[in-house]
């Protein structure tokens, strides 16, 4: 998975992060709540590291 150094620092910061679509903002959601779907996402997936 590649992540962006700003998306780690909204996370870090528990900041919030907007998904975007073409540089169009689609929707703004806190980074942590994104950040733990990734990672169930890659859980279930069965992704080990």
């Amino acid at each position: 998975m590649l992540v962006t150094d700003d998306f780690m620092a909204a996370l870090e910061r528990d900041g919030e992060w907007t998904l975007r679509f073409t540089d169009q903002p689609y929707r703004t959601l806190p980074a942590r709540d994104l950040w733990d779907r990734l990672m169930q996402a890659t859980y279930d997936a069965a992704e080990p590291g």
